[in-house]
């Protein structure tokens, strides 16, 4: 019930709402449930650190959380400068959005990464692609 209220606060911007009450969840949950209540926290981040901590307590076998975790990532070496060490993980990101079916979201979310990767690695080719 927590876990539904906070994405219920988090889809309304009430992010430091949603914050609390996904935390509050978090701490009662066991299981699966944890990973999920992990995510959805994930997803209203105080900062690029406090993303990855969430992240990194979901389940990693997931195929979104392997792909949020190596953009955030890069989004840290990014921000400290580290653009080449960057593009391992956006490049894996890219090629996680570029498998998915074709959709309004997923076409929006690959020209986001592609660009991200553009940045990082210097390549017009990747932005051409983003495009």
């Amino acid at each position: 019930m927590l876990h539904q209220l906070g994405e219920v606060f988090r889809k309304l911007g009430r992010e430091e709402s949603a914050r609390t009450v996904l935390e509050a969840a978090y701490a009662k949950a066991s299981g699966p449930e944890k990973s999920g209540i992990a995510i959805t926290r994930a997803l209203t981040p105080m900062s690029t650190e406090d993303r990855l901590l969430w992240l990194e307590r979901a389940d990693k076998t997931i195929p979104f959380v392997q792909t949020e975790l190596n953009s955030t990532r890069a989004q840290i070496l990014m921000d400290q400068g580290e653009f080449e060490k960057a593009v391992e993980p956006l490049t894996k990101v890219a090629e996680y959005y570029k498998s998915l079916p074709e959709s309004a979201t997923s076409l929006n979310n690959a020209g986001n990464k592609l660009r991200r990767l553009a940045v990082a690695g210097g390549e017009n080719r990747h932005l051409i692609e983003g495009i």
